[in-house]
């Protein structure tokens, strides 16, 4: 797998083009967006890893939830001052939030693991700001910037090159005239 791994390091610049912040500046939030996108790799890596070995996707995506919910917690007691008229205007959210955002679409990417490899599924999670843009773009009028283009170009250039380079090495790969 290491000729599709290689061109995973094309997706930071279709994302450094990708967001609006201007491509002369890399400030703070630009910064925990790329250690974010570290953590999430290492997450489908490991993700495969564990699937490959345990085969049980809800066991350990119950595992997964109650160590977030865990750290979440610890996150409100110390960084924020929870109130319970706060705790019932926010679980709707929350609850949305956690379970049909987070908790059907982590289990779901679990027992895909299952059967395809990290990389497999890297590529496809990559093109999850692409398709978000154009839903904004559908769904709720949104515009999409230049660079915002430039950068959804570049991350479907990136999962192209990942798909067909090993084929075209290979020689498998004979374009219909």
């Amino acid at each position: 797998d290491g000729a599709q791994q290689k061109p995973a390091a094309d997706f930071l610049p279709a994302i450094w083009r990708g967001h609006d912040g201007g491509v002369y500046g890399f400030g703070w939030g630009d910064a925990q967006v790329l250690l974010c996108a570290v953590f999430f790799a290492l997450h489908v890596v490991l993700v495969g890893r564990l699937m490959a070995r345990s085969k049980s996707p809800l066991q350990i995506s119950c595992l997964q939830y109650g160590a977030v919910t865990m750290a979440a917690l610890c996150g409100v007691f110390a960084f924020e001052s929870p109130t319970l008229s706060g705790l019932q205007d926010a679980l709707p959210a929350l609850l949305y939030a956690g379970i049909a955002s987070g908790g059907i679409a982590y289990t779901l990417q679990m027992v895909a693991q299952q059967y395809a490899p990290p990389s497999d599924t890297a590529v496809i999670l990559s093109s999850e700001s692409v398709f978000a843009a154009i839903g904004g773009y559908i769904l709720l009028n949104e515009r999409i910037s230049a660079t915002g283009m430039a950068g959804c170009a570049l991350i479907i250039a990136a999962i192209l090159m990942v798909e067909l380079a090993p084929l075209i090495r290979r020689r498998k790969f004979i374009p219909q005239v």
